[in-house]
Parts: structure tokens; C-alpha cells; sequence
């Protein structure tokens, strides 16, 4: 009877670089590294009427904890995450990256200084760039992500609205921003309606990139955290090699690839 041994992934160490407004992300064999957002403060110059204006507008955006009161991290790591209930057969493990963390806050404050009524969509718009910068990259990218018909390593990176405890202000009909393929981005758009007359504007967004559904048990709607999703299956030889290959065509789609998210005021059509 052949032995059976415990199965480590010992990935390579990748760098995904990000920036807020440059908001970028890291991605390390399970990692995924942000630097903190700068402050972007910088409304578009339109022309009218022969005039240049100035958009009545600044824009603050910083990384910050999920409840938005301090700096919050700004590494993203498919990382580690512990069994809470069942068998953790414990045959897969990688104690270099330690716990996940899929989901970075952006605090955008937008503050208008205009003494006119404020008539601009504010758009956050995230998009992606390949350390080297070829159409297979890309695709390779792209084709890891799942899909309505086909499973994937990472699911469809999202930009979603939060409303922050004790500020009160409208999010509703602010849908979430899913990447998308054939343009390479994903764009959340606070319409003006929601900003005119007030002084001040803030919001939480949720930049975030999952398991995909090949981290999961088949008609699954979502992935789940490799550690547990092969954790609490009994070991196999076909268990640990489809672990590896999901786990290492994860790191060939995030080699490499980096995101940034821009914050913009949107021209009037």
C-alpha cells in the first residue's frame, strides 16, 4: 500500500502592484499585495462656452477597515481560512501566506464646492494591466474567471457600494460594478442626483476578488477558500493533483497582473 504523505504547496512569490487612483493590488502564490490609496482630489476641466471650469468637486479616496473608521489593510491574500465546523483532514496547507483577506475598502468622500447645483456622475472604474503587456496575458487572465456556463479559479473581480454606519446617505440604485471581459474594467457610477445639494458625500466601496467555482462542490453558486474546500475532503491522489493545478493556474492568471481603480467625474453628454 502506498504511503500517503501530507501535500504542502510551496508556490512561487508574485507581486501584483496597486494603487487607489491608482489603486493597485499584489498577488502573492495566494497573495495579493495593495499599497495605500492616495488622495485623489481632482475634478475633470470641461470646456463651455469658450470657458474652462473647474468641476465644482474634490474627491478623497482612502483604504480603510470594513466599518471605515481607521486605515485598514491593503493586502488582499488568497490565503489560508479556518475550519469552523466538519473534518479538517488537514492534508493541504501553506503556512507562509496565513489567513485570506479577498476584499479591500475604499472610503471615497466626495465634497462639493461648487455654488451651483453639482449635475456630474461620479464613476470609480477599475482596470487591469499585465506586467507583460500581450494579448495572452490578458486572455489567460480572463479565461480564469468564471463564467455563466464554465467554472474558474477567481471569480469576476466586483466594486460594490456600502453605506457606512452613522452617515447617512443614499446608495440605493448604486448596483454593484462586475468586471467585465470585453472591455477590461468594471465601473460603478454614483449619479449626480445623489451628490447635488448636498455639501458632502461618503461611501464605502468593496473591491474584491474571489475563489472561483473550481474552489467548490459541483452547482455551487460561489468558490470557497481552498484550505477548507480541500480540507474537508478526504485525501486523495486526484484530490491533491486537481488541487494543484487549480492552485497554480490561479497563480499563472494573477502573475503579473495589476488593478487600479480611478475615481473620475464623468462629462456631461
Amino acid at each position: 500500500m502506498k504511503k500517503k504523505t501530507k501535500f504542502s504547496l510551496g508556490m512561487k512569490i508574485v507581486t501584483l502592484l496597486t494603487v487607489i487612483t491608482m489603486a493597485s493590488v499584489g498577488f502573492a502564490a495566494w497573495v495579493i499585495t495593495a499599497p495605500v490609496a492616495e488622495t485623489y482630489a481632482d475634478g475633470t476641466i470641461k470646456v463651455e462656452t469658450a470657458e474652462k471650469k473647474e468641476n465644482p468637486v474634490k474627491l478623497n479616496a482612502e483604504i480603510v477597515t470594513a466599518n471605515g473608521t481607521s486605515t485598514g489593510e491593503n493586502v488582499i491574500k488568497f490565503g489560508t481560512k479556518a475550519i469552523t465546523s466538519g473534518t479538517d483532514y488537514g492534508w493541504l496547507s501553506n503556512v507562509d501566506i496565513g489567513e485570506e483577506n479577498l476584499t479591500v475598502y475604499i472610503k471615497l468622500t466626495i465634497t462639493n464646492t461648487g455654488s451651483v447645483a453639482f449635475s456630474n456622475n461620479i464613476t470609480a472604474t477599475l482596470t487591469t494591466t499585465f506586467a507583460q503587456d500581450s494579448a495572452s496575458s490578458e486572455t489567460i487572465f480572463e479565461d480564469a474567471m468564471d463564467t455563466d456556463s464554465e467554472s474558474g479559479v477567481i471569480a469576476k473581480p466586483t466594486i460594490t457600494p456600502i453605506q457606512l454606519a452613522g452617515v447617512s446617505v443614499d446608495i440605493d440604485n448604486i448596483d454593484t460594478a462586475t468586471y467585465d471581459t470585453t472591455n477590461n474594467n468594471a465601473v460603478l457610477t454614483i449619479p449626480a442626483s445623489k451628490i447635488s445639494g448636498k455639501a458632502s458625500y461618503t461611501v464605502l466601496l468593496a473591491v474584491k476578488i474571489n475563489w472561483g467555482k473550481k474552489f467548490s462542490a459541483d452547482g455551487a453558486s460561489a468558490g470557497v477558500n481552498a484550505y477548507e474546500f480541500y480540507n474537508k475532503q478526504k485525501y486523495s491522489e486526484g484530490l491533491a493533483t486537481a488541487a494543484e493545478s487549480n492552485l497554480n493556474d490561479l497563480y499563472t492568471a494573477l502573475n503579473g497582473v495589476s488593478y487600479k481603480v480611478t475615481f473620475g467625474v464623468e462629462e456631461q453628454a
